[in-house]
């Protein structure tokens, strides 16, 4: 008789029933979660991943986790590392490949070294079915939507339709009608568009909302530099506050051409571009559709803005994680750019007899202050003491909780200078700033933990490098497949952990 096992966490479900958890900080948190369960009867398996620490998904505690697999269907269930762990990946009916299909909160794929997976045996390559694709499964009456399918074998893997040309229908008929590749909208309502080529067929769901009511972009305010671009989408609204994405084809533009340039972009949204020369310039992108307008600032240009000085008078503190810390204000006159009078904060340490991970920052007072408007870059100049020290930021934005930042890691210099010069100003956001040796990820938690930081990082465990300047470093939230939306640093905030030294610290934001 065949057996295997999997160590897990804590159980979800037993015999059907949800587990109930007493109260406890970590169990009740809304987090990023992954579970396995097991159906009765033995024949199936539910792999669940549930986003987390993101504006469209908070994430669930362990008892929401528990009613969830019990709903699935689960007659026992168990919980896996969840976090920036949380990933599924996954092969759709007809793909050839596999890819991340859900939104890991580190904004990319998390290094791990374990998982639990299902792999099929190879099919036969004839057509079975079809998977179809709307580009959204809502539209608005009018309005159209990208259709698609990939026929699939019996073991789900990928199969030719033969030849054979794909007929569509929608039911009930008054949805609307498909014609090269594009679906209209008609009248309000729900049903399913169908597919059929040959012996397979396939349908999926689709709703038509109510008529137009609002329109609006997915950014509020896009910042891009010169010959930069970035995607942005347009979505309808019907009265009754129900949205549906918007086709290029159907919006017609206004805009600036002498500042951006607007395409239909692969997503299924729109391509904006800095035109070359715009450094400093601003536009507004208007779209109207059915007579309904949205408009959206774009600033195309980025500049300098000094965050941190570390002048006399500013109220700076230091915190330790098994060690000793201190501060003080010292002269640092070499500093590119800085006039003769220059000041720096300097951070000593002492982390003699500690075997783990670490810690001391400079933290910054009386309290948090958010990051100016359109931030998109964070450089440093530091005088580290050569020790093999990570020069790393944590960020937090829209509800989330920290998101790591690397500058270098580890770095091994006396100096490290952004690539461009930058007057002293004051500190916009400030935070800890300090020197951390690394002894493994559970000391690397526990240092976090000790210093009141929240996730866990891993950094890169690169060989150290000799001495490097570094240029300034673009801030990208979220980024990779199925990455979700980037971090919004006009409302985030910035801890800067440094090695120790003289440090000064810049921003690149848009202009307006």
């Amino acid at each position: 008789m065949a057996s295997s096992g999997i160590g897990s966490g804590s159980v979800l479900v037993r015999g059907g029933t949800a587990v109930d958890f007493p109260p406890n900080a970590g169990n009740d948190a809304a987090k990023p979660r992954t579970a396995v369960g097991r159906p009765a009867g033995g024949h199936r398996l539910l792999l669940v991943a549930v986003d987390g620490s993101a504006n469209f998904s908070a994430g669930l505690g362990f008892d929401d986790m528990a009613k969830l697999m019990a709903r699935l269907g689960a007659y026992e269930a168990f919980v896996l590392d969840g976090g920036g762990s949380t990933e599924i990946v996954a092969r759709r009916p007809g793909d050839t490949g596999a890819g991340v299909v859900n939104t890991p909160s580190d904004g990319a794929e998390r290094p791990v070294p374990n998982g639990v997976g299902l792999f099929g045996r190879r099919g036969s390559g004839q057509l079975r079915g079809l998977d179809v694709r709307p580009r959204a499964d809502r539209v608005i009456p009018g309005l159209t939507v990208d259709v698609a399918v990939a026929g699939y074998d019996e073991a789900w893997g990928p199969a030719a339709t033969g030849g054979h040309q794909v007929g569509w229908t929608a039911e009930p008929g008054s949805l609307g009608k498909v014609s090269g590749g594009v679906f209209r909208a008609g009248r309000p309502g729900a049903g399913v568009l169908r597919a059929h080529a040959g012996a397979g067929g396939g349908e999926h769901g689709l709703r038509v909302l109510g008529d137009l009511d609002r329109l609006a972009f997915t950014e509020r305010t896009v910042t891009i530099e010169p010959g930069a671009t970035v995607a942005v989408g347009l979505a309808g609204y019907d009265a009754d506050g129900f949205g549906a994405p918007v086709a290029p084809r159907d919006a017609a533009l206004d805009y600036d051409r002498a500042v951006i340039t607007v395409a239909a972009g692969p997503d299924g949204g729109f391509a904006v571009t800095g035109a070359a020369g715009a450094g400093g310039t601003s536009a507004t992108l208007t779209a109207t559709v059915q007579g309904v307008t949205a408009r959206l600032p774009v600033s195309a240009g980025l500049v300098d803005v000094p965050l941190a000085d570390f002048e006399p008078g500013e109220a700076w503190t230091a915190l330790a994680a098994r060690g000793t810390a201190s501060v003080a204000v010292v002269a640092a006159a070499d500093r590119p750019g800085a006039a003769a009078d220059n000041h720096a904060l300097r951070l000593g340490y002492d982390f003699t007899g500690q075997t783990s991970t670490s810690a001391a920052y400079a933290v910054a007072g009386p309290g948090p202050i958010t990051l100016p408007a359109g931030t998109r870059k964070l450089a440093l100049w530091v005088n580290g003491d050569g020790r093999n020290h990570w020069l790393r930021a944590m960020l937090s934005s829209q509800g989330t909780t920290n998101v790591p930042f690397t500058f270098a890691s580890p770095c091994r210099l006396d100096r490290l200078a952004p690539g461009r010069r930058r007057p002293p100003g004051r500190l916009l956001r400030p935070g800890h700033t300090g020197a951390a040796r690394h002894r493994g990820d559970r000391a690397d938690q526990q240092e976090r933990r000790a210093a009141g930081l929240r996730r866990p990082h891993r950094p890169s465990r690169a060989a150290a490098g000799p001495r490097r300047a570094a240029a300034a470093r673009p801030v990208r939230g979220r980024a990779g497949r199925s990455a979700g939306p980037p971090l919004d640093l006009s409302r985030g905030r910035v801890t800067l952990t440094v090695a120790a030294g003289g440090l000064a610290a810049s921003a690149q934001v848009a202009l307006g």
